[in-house]
């Protein structure tokens, strides 16, 4: 607080309400506490981004149908490549003792489709003139590129908060 900076009031409260052995471990269980929480939020705002997307896409811009082509279902289930490795993300996170194996699946998954979006975004640039877009996986890498920044920074969360563990 006197160095200007807001204070994380979530975050102090938990570190407060530490078990005394978590304390008597040290700084390392207080950055795994850190870096847990920051995680979390970073998969939260990718998350309601998502479902922003998914929930928006047959409005305007999407054509406006009378009736929805997708249901809300099958768009999910499209998104998929990463709504998985999201939740799997969020379920460690709240494990008392996490799956690091599952930690580094789910980071690979969603350096994967970090990769894909960036050969999909390529592959847009080098051609003038696009034949009209299949509404598979391509669609849902053009919509996942415009998050690919709030995907980046989930990985990065996640690798720092694995190292912590």
């Amino acid at each position: 607080m006197l160095a200007g900076r807001p204070v994380d009031w979530d975050f102090l409260r938990q570190v407060v309400l530490l078990p005394n052995k978590d304390w008597e471990a040290g700084p390392e269980r207080i950055e795994e506490l850190r870096a847990r929480i920051e995680l979390q939020r970073r998969v939260e705002e990718l998350e309601q981004q998502l479902a922003t997307v998914t929930r928006d896409r047959t409005g305007i811009g999407g054509n406006n149908p009378p009736e929805p082509i997708e249901t809300e279902a099958d768009l999910r289930r499209e998104f998929l490549i990463v709504w998985q490795p999201l939740e799997d993300l969020r379920s460690e996170t709240e494990q008392a003792v996490p799956d690091k194996g599952r930690i580094r699946s789910a980071i690979s998954a969603l350096s994967g489709v970090l990769a894909e979006i960036g050969k999909w975004t390529g592959g847009k640039l080098d051609r003038a003139v696009d034949k009209a877009i299949d509404w598979g996986v391509p669609a849902v890498l053009g919509y996942l590129a415009l998050h690919e920044a709030k995907i980046r920074q989930v990985i990065d969360a996640a690798e720092v908060w694995l190292k912590t563990l």
